[in-house]
């Protein structure tokens, strides 16, 4: 899935060239028909987690380092409310 592998490369951006971020909160939305953009992927990133060996699924990587999604038939869906999004 393309979303999951740019959220990948734009956490590894992040503390690439932020050099003095240790942790981040990432979020991903995606255009709606009509209305709010809609949440489809959310994530706490820490520096020091290493992102899997690339023979761990894409999905299981952006797993183990921190970021929540929901799929369904091989698209993420929307997070529907706030209780998805860690305090």
């Amino acid at each position: 899935m393309q979303t999951l592998d740019d959220a990948l490369n734009v956490r590894a951006i992040l503390f690439e060239t932020l050099t003095n971020i240790q942790t981040a909160e990432l979020r991903a939305f995606r255009s709606a028909p009509q209305g709010e953009p809609e949440l489809i992927l959310i994530g706490s990133a820490f520096r020091d987690d290493r992102r899997p060996a690339p023979d761990v699924s894409l999905a299981m990587q952006a797993k183990l380092l921190g970021f929540h999604f929901t799929v369904a038939d091989n698209a993420l869906i929307h997070l529907a409310t706030e209780r998805h999004v860690p305090a």
